[in-house]
């Protein structure tokens, strides 16, 4: 058994959103702060906008991303990129796919959708030759359909590949219970991974809020054995308000891992 691996999946909130004292610019640096004190190994990121991807990957000094514009392919609209630690994890491959009946089509969508959806992936060399395929998502929050076609193409995907160990991660805005998590379990023989206690990871910007389902998740195939799953509630100060605020209207959730 290798040495354990940090992942995380966090929905950061796009940076071009109008959320008052919740905006990027007064939460940015703690909330890159936070990420520098934990230091995963691998960390998905969700509602990445341009801007913040630049910021993210200059303080992250010992991290190398994948990820793309969901709009273009290129730098376009958000990105669900895949940091990792170049030092322990030699990239091996990596892509893009849109959840769409064209999936390598850069910007498009399907299942009832409004914007396009994608999700990332990688594969990594670790030591004593295994490797490990990781999948970054950001399902759709408003049509269901899109959500079951993005479980679909990430269950094919897995599937296709049952050899090497996977981790699939991400926002999915369903719950455990649901169509696609359940779509996960069965066709690419993942296990969801389920902290003890409150499970909700959406906080609408409130620290308190801990009630609702469990709509970010951590799942793996059956040989990654997951040690400690937990969400992570840090708030930060706001001094000119004098309240605790939220690091983004999603709860990170943090797994350690060995495969």
């Amino acid at each position: 058994m290798m040495s354990p691996l940090k992942v995380m999946t966090f929905n950061i909130r796009n940076g071009f959103a109008a959320d008052g004292r919740d905006s990027w610019e007064f939460r940015r640096e703690e909330l890159i702060e936070f990420i520098k004190r934990e230091d995963p190994e691998i960390v998905g990121f969700q509602e990445v906008l341009k801007d913040q991807l630049k910021s993210i990957r200059a303080a992250l000094k010992d991290h190398d991303f994948v990820g793309i514009g969901r709009d273009d392919g290129i730098e376009g609209g958000e990105h669900c990129p895949i940091f990792y630690k170049s030092n322990c994890l030699k990239l091996v491959s990596f892509g893009t796919r849109w959840v769409s009946l064209s999936p390598d089509v850069p910007g498009s969508f399907g299942g009832g959708a409004r914007h396009p959806r994608v999700f990332t992936w990688a594969e990594f060399s670790l030591a004593l030759g295994k490797n490990l395929l990781v999948l970054n998502c950001h399902l759709d929050h408003e049509a269901a359909d899109a959500r079951l076609m993005g479980a679909e193409l990430m269950s094919e995907f897995v599937a296709s590949r049952l050899e090497t160990e996977s981790v699939v991660m991400g926002d999915f805005n369903s719950a455990s219970s649901d169509e696609p998590l359940s779509l996960l379990t069965r066709v690419a023989r993942l296990k969801e991974f389920v902290p003890t206690g409150p499970v909700g990871t959406f906080n609408e910007w409130d620290a308190g809020h801990l009630e609702g389902e469990m709509i970010d998740h951590i799942l793996a195939s059956a040989g990654v054995l997951v040690k400690e799953i937990r969400i992570d509630r840090s708030v930060r100060w706001d001094p000119e308000d004098q309240v605790t605020r939220t690091l983004s209207d999603h709860f990170p959730l943090i797994a350690t891992i060995e495969i």
